[in-house]
């Protein structure tokens, strides 16, 4: 359930919708290099159009 509550929180406050990619920090402009890695430990499928 916290799992859950996590995703949905990263989601709302790392979206950017301007630039629409997860941001490096909540409420950023930035796209960091890890979220490169987001499908590879599982966060997005590797076919998501984000």
């Amino acid at each position: 359930a916290y799992a859950r509550h996590l995703l949905n929180e990263i989601w709302k406050h790392a979206w950017n919708r301007k630039r629409q990619a997860l941001t490096a920090y909540w409420g950023g402009e930035r796209v960091g290099p890890s979220i490169l890695r987001l499908a590879e430990i599982g966060f997005v499928s590797s076919t998501d159009w984000r």
